[in-house]
């Protein structure tokens, strides 16, 4: 991620991210979610989108994971609501 990163400018980017399918995970994978949220954070993008999961359960994991650090995102329901987002 960081290499690609690496090669633009993220500020004039806006990151979307389709976690609408994602399942539930076990509970050490929880740090690793937050790890990579903290990731997507500090690159600095535009603005940061994030389509949150269709299962209530992995939707509670995100959120969950949100509230344990300073989270710049937008939550969204679909990758249309996602695009619709202006700059």
């Amino acid at each position: 991620f960081q290499t690609i990163v690496n090669t633009i400018n993220p500020s004039r980017y806006k990151l979307i991210i389709d976690a609408s399918g994602q399942e539930e995970v076990a509970d050490q994978v929880v740090d690793d979610i937050i790890f990579v949220l903290k990731l997507y954070s500090m690159a600095n993008f535009k603005k940061i989108i994030v389509i949150i999961p269709s299962s209530p359960t992995s939707r509670m994991q995100v959120i969950n994971c949100v509230r344990k650090i300073i989270f710049p995102g937008i939550f969204v329901d679909s990758i249309e609501e996602a695009y619709s987002i202006q700059d």
